[in-house]
C-alpha cells in the first residue's frame, strides 16, 4: 500500500497519443484496488488514498505537497529552471513540481532542495513515468530494459550515503533534491542541480537567523497537522524541535513523545529525556528497547522500494513507533533528525583552517585555538600547524571527519566542493548522510515525518554560518546552544555525551549472526563479486565483530543482500507487460 507522502504520475511522449487515456482507464482501477487515488487528469498523477499532500495546479503541470512562500501558480517563468530557481529561492518545503511539454512530450520533474519528497522518473515504451517509489504493485510499469546496477551497489556497500543518490536500477533516474531532470522520448535525461549546499554555504547569514530558522520549520510543519507524536532522544537536537515546540504554543498538537532506551546503562537516556519534557511540561512515554534478531520479514519490508530501506534498519523501534502512530491516530511524526549536521556536532580541528581562510592570521588567537585543541584532544600547536599547512596548499594531517570527501559519484550534493574549506566540507558530507532521514521505512508509510532541522531554511542557516562560528565556545553545537538556552534544561545544554548503543546494536548483530551466515556467505553479493567471501567470514566471526564494532556494516549488507535478491526475483517474475515494449497500447 501507498504511503500518505507517496505519489505517481503516467503521461505520453507522443503529444498525439490518441490512446493514452483508454490505457489510463484501464489502469485506474488496478491502482485504486492498491490503495491509490487519482488526483489530476493532466498529468495523470495519483496519490495515496489516505494521502494529505496539496495538489496545486501550474501553467504546464501540478506541484505535489506543501511549499510555504508566495503560491507556486503565479504566472510561470519561461523555463524550467527559471521555474525552479524561483520556487526554491522565494519558498521551501516538502514538494515535487511536475512539467509536461505540450509540444515535444518531455516531462520535468522539480524537486524541492530538502529532499522530503522522494522523486524518479522513466519511459515505459513511448510512456513516462514518476513515482516516489516503486513498490510491487506497479511492476508492470517498470521499464522493459530495467536491471539491476551492480557497480551502484559496491559503491553503496562503500559509502552507504549513496543509497541517497543515483538510483541502483538501469533505466530508472532519481531526481537529487534540488534537481531539475527532464526526460524526451530519446536519449539520456538532461539533469541541472539548481541548488547546492556548496553554493548555500557562500551566503553569508547572521547567528541568529539559525534560531530563527528552526522556529519557522517547526511552527510550518506542524500547522497542517492536528495529531502528532513527536520524539525525544535524550539529546540536544530533539530537545531544541520539542523546546520550540512547546515555546510557540503548539504543544497541545503533539502528544504523546517518545523515547526509546535499551537495558544498558550506557545508552539509557531517561534522565535527560525526562529533564526536557519536564521543563517544556510535555507527556512522555518511555518505551524499552531489547535487543532481538532481525528476521526475513523484517528484511523483506526494508527491500520494497527503488532504494535500499536504510532508514529501518532499526527495526524494533521503526515497528513499534509506525504501530503507535496508527493507534494514537497520528497523521504525522516530529523528530530532531538532522540536528548533528546544520548544528555541527563533530570535533574536528579544520575548523581553524576554515577561520584562518576567513579572517586571516588573527583568526588563530591563543583562546579559540585551546578551546578547539581541547575539543579535540591535539595539542593547540597542532592545531594551528595543521591549519596554516592546509591554507598555503601544504596538506592536512589526515582527520576521518575533515579527509578528502567522496565526489558527486556518491551524490551530486557533493559537488563544487574545491572553494568551501575542510570544516564546511564536512558538513556537507554530514547533511548528504542525513538524507536517509527522508528515506523508505515503516514510519513513513504510517505518518508523514517531519525534520525541522532539515528543511531548507534550517539547512541553509547552518550552511552560511562559518563553522568555526558554530562551535566557537570549543565544544559541538555551540552557537545553537547558547540560541536555545532559553528552552532546554541545564542537564542537556551542558551535556558533552550522548548514549552508547554499540552494545545494544552488537546484541542484535549477534542474534541475528545464523541468520546473516544463511544470507551472505553464498548469498547475491558474493555471487555478483561485490563481496570477498574470506573477508565476508572473517567480518562475522563473533570474535572479530566484538574487537571491531563494525555491527552497522553487517546490517547494511544484508539490507543490500535482501534488496538484491527482491528486485532479481521481481524482474524475473513479471509477466505479460502491461504495455508492448515500445507502444502506447495496452496488452
Amino acid at each position: 500500500m501507498p504511503g500518505p507522502t507517496d505519489w505517481l504520475a503516467i503521461g505520453a511522449h507522443d503529444p498525439q497519443n490518441a490512446r493514452l487515456e483508454a490505457a489510463l482507464a484501464v489502469l485506474s482501477p488496478r491502482l485504486a484496488a492498491a490503495g491509490w487515488r487519482r488526483v489530476s487528469r493532466r498529468p495523470a498523477v495519483w496519490t495515496s488514498a489516505a494521502s494529505r499532500l496539496p495538489v496545486i495546479p501550474l501553467a504546464d503541470g501540478l506541484l505535489l505537497g506543501r511549499r510555504h512562500g508566495p503560491p507556486a501558480n503565479r504566472p510561470a517563468p519561461t523555463s524550467p529552471l527559471r521555474l525552479a530557481s524561483r520556487l526554491m529561492s522565494d519558498g521551501w518545503g516538502g514538494w515535487v513540481a511536475l512539467l509536461s511539454g505540450p509540444a515535444d512530450g518531455a516531462v520535468t520533474v522539480i524537486r524541492d532542495p530538502a529532499g522530503a519528497l522522494d522523486a524518479f522518473v522513466w519511459r515505459r515504451g513511448r510512456l513516462w513515468v514518476a513515482a516516489s517509489d516503486a513498490h510491487s504493485g506497479l511492476d508492470d510499469l517498470l521499464p522493459d530494459e530495467i536491471e539491476v546496477d551492480l557497480d551502484r551497489l559496491a559503491l553503496i556497500l562503500a559509502h552507504p550515503a549513496a543509497a541517497s543518490g543515483a538510483s541502483a536500477l538501469r533505466e530508472i533516474h532519481a531526481v537529487a533534491p534540488g534537481a531539475v531532470l527532464t526526460l524526451t522520448r530519446d536519449g539520456a535525461p538532461d539533469v541541472r542541480q539548481v541548488w547546492t549546499p556548496a553554493r548555500a554555504a557562500t551566503r553569508a547569514v547572521a547567528p541568529e537567523d539559525l534560531r530563527i530558522a528552526v522556529e519557522t520549520a517547526t511552527r510550518d510543519l506542524l500547522a497542517p497537522h492536528s495529531r502528532v507524536i513527536g520524539e525525544i532522544s535524550g539529546g540536544f537536537d530533539s530537545a531544541v524541535v520539542a523546546g520550540t515546540t512547546a515555546r510557540l504554543g503548539l504543544a497541545d498538537g503533539v502528544s504523546p513523545w517518545l523515547t526509546f532506551h535499551p537495558m544498558e546503562p550506557e545508552g539509557d537516556e531517561r534522565a535527560w529525556a525526562r529533564a526536557v519534557a519536564e521543563r517544556a511540561d510535555l507527556r512522555l512515554l518511555e518505551r524499552p528497547k531489547s535487543p532481538a534478531a532481525l528476521t526475513r520479514t523484517d528484511l523483506e519490508r526494508l527491500a520494497e522500494g527503488l532504494r535500499p530501506g536504510l532508514q529501518g534498519l532499526d527495526v524494533e523501534y521503526d515497528a513499534e513507533t509506525a504501530g503507535l502512530l496508527a493507534d494514537h491516530g497520528a497523521s504525522a511524526l516530529l523528530t530532531g533528525q538532522g540536528g548533528d549536521a546544520v548544528f555541527f556536532q563533530y570535533g574536528t580541528p579544520a575548523v581553524a583552517a576554515d577561520r584562518l581562510a576567513r579572517r586571516g592570521l588573527r583568526g588563530l588567537d591563543p583562546r579559540f585555538l585551546h578551546r578547539l585543541a581541547r575539543w579535540t584532544r591535539r595539542s593547540a600547536w597542532r592545531v594551528a600547524g595543521d591549519a596554516v599547512r592546509h591554507r598555503f596548499g601544504l596538506g592536512m594531517r589526515a582527520d576521518p571527519e575533515a579527509g578528502a570527501s567522496p565526489g558527486p559519484e556518491v551524490h551530486p550534493w557533493l559537488t563544487d566542493l574545491d572553494a568551501v574549506p575542510p570544516a564546511k566540507r564536512g558538513q556537507i558530507r554530514q547533511l548528504v548522510n542525513a538524507q536517509v532521514f527522508h528515506g523508505d521505512c515503516l514510519r513513513r508509510r504510517a505518518a508523514e515525518l517531519l525534520h525541522p532541522l532539515l528543511t531548507q531554511p534550517v539547512m541553509e542557516a547552518g550552511l552560511g554560518i562559518p563553522a568555526d562560528v558554530l562551535v566557537e565556545g570549543g565544544r559541538d553545537r555551540d552557537l545553537a546552544r547558547r540560541l536555545f538556552a532559553d528552552r532546554l534544561p541545564d542537564a542537556v545544554l551542558s551535556r558533552r555525551g550522548k548514549g552508547e548503543l554499540s552494545t545494544y546494536y552488537g546484541q542484535v548483530v549477534r542474534r541475528t549472526l545464523p541468520l546473516a551466515n544463511d544470507l551472505l556467505i553464498d548469498g547475491a553479493l558474493v555471487s555478483a563479486g561485490l563481496v570477498d567471501p574470506d573477508a565476508l567470514r572473517a567480518d562475522l566471526d563473533p570474535a572479530h565483530l566484538i574487537a571491531d564494532g563494525a555491527y552497522n556494516m553487517v546490517l547494511i549488507r544484508l539490507v543490500l543482500e535482501v534488496w538484491l535478491r527482491r528486485w532479481r526475483a521481481r524482474l524475473a517474475a513479471r509477466g505479460q507487460p502491461l504495455f508492448e515494449p515500445g507502444q502506447d497500447a495496452l496488452v
